[in-house]
């Protein structure tokens, strides 16, 4: 089994992404040339991809349209209705500039919980910075609602024979509980068993299949000097246009410069796990506290502990 982080993630250790600071033709489609490079550089043999959560769902069906040879099978992990996700979309960008600007701690949990909402659909408001209360909010969260207004899913796929496993009571992000974790693995181990071993024992992804995939890229966009450029960058295969780029880059403006005034650290959570709690008094009023070098109050470790 083989883990990839994304190339948003701050750990993410690659020198043709960090040669682009933030990068403005990132999309999920060069997320797909990315994972073909990887493939290709580690020469894989065609593998399955399990998939959880939107972005990497997304970006596992481009893969496969890019690479179908390479792709034996695509388990996605909470998939959304086919529903008109605009205003989703509008709102989580609106929530997720709301967190990447925020000045105080109190600023930042009013996002969090909007992004909590988006995620969760519901109108509870819950404590997010708290995990006893997150625990307790996911044991009576269902998402069968919505599952059953996704009935249509079962007519769009039945031409591809798939498999569509239910999970009564789980969320839509698997990943913010483990308690789902036993019941989606013994499942998928279940799939796995169930497929035929593969007869190709080398990489399918050569400078054909990625000459191939540019093409691909250029019907979809009608743009034939698509098939011109360099296959072996994943910004090839980016299908976002120079007015979206723009767009973009006046949207992170704002974010960028008040980057520095937020109250977390880079890879984007607290400083201090269980700072402004509900339910006890954890900064003493009128006490004069030490600060570390991002402006945080420093707690000795007994201290942090209790």
């Amino acid at each position: 089994m083989i883990a990839i982080d994304g190339p948003n993630a701050r750990r993410f250790r690659c020198p043709n992404y960090l040669a682009h600071e933030y990068p403005l033709k990132h999309d999920t489609w060069a997320e797909a040339g990315m994972l073909a490079l990887f493939a290709q550089a580690l020469d894989l043999p065609p593998f399955h991809i399990f998939a959880e959560q939107t972005v990497a769902c997304d970006m596992s069906k481009k893969f496969a349209i890019l690479f179908p040879r390479q792709c034996l099978s695509i388990t996605l992990i909470g998939v959304f209705p086919p529903v008109d996700e605009s205003w989703f979309h509008e709102a989580y960008l609106e929530a997720a500039l709301a967190w990447a600007a925020a000045e105080d701690l109190e600023s930042l949990e009013e996002a969090q919980s909007s992004l909590g909402w988006l995620y969760f659909f519901t109108e509870r408001d819950h404590n997010i910075l708290n995990e006893d209360e997150m625990d307790r909010f996911m044991e009576h969260f269902s998402s069968i609602p919505m599952m059953a207004a996704a009935e249509q899913h079962a007519a769009f796929f039945v031409n591809s024979n798939p498999r569509l496993e239910r999970i009564p009571g789980a969320s839509l992000v698997f990943s913010v509980s483990e308690r789902w974790a036993p019941e989606v693995n013994t499942r998928y181990a279940s799939f796995l068993a169930d497929q035929p071993f593969s007869r190709t024992n080398a990489c399918t992804v050569d400078e054909v299949a990625l000459r191939n995939a540019l093409s691909i890229v250029a019907n979809f966009e009608n743009d034939s000097s698509i098939t011109q450029k360099d296959p072996m960058s994943m910004w090839s295969y980016s299908r976002i246009t120079a007015a979206a780029a723009e767009e973009i880059k006046t949207l992170l403006l704002p974010a960028l410069a008040l980057e520095r005034k937020t109250p977390i650290v880079p890879p984007g959570c607290h400083v201090r796990k269980y700072s402004e709690r509900y339910d006890e008094e954890w900064l003493p009023p009128k006490a004069e506290q030490p600060h570390n070098a991002f402006g945080i109050v420093s707690r000795t470790t007994s201290e942090a502990v209790h």
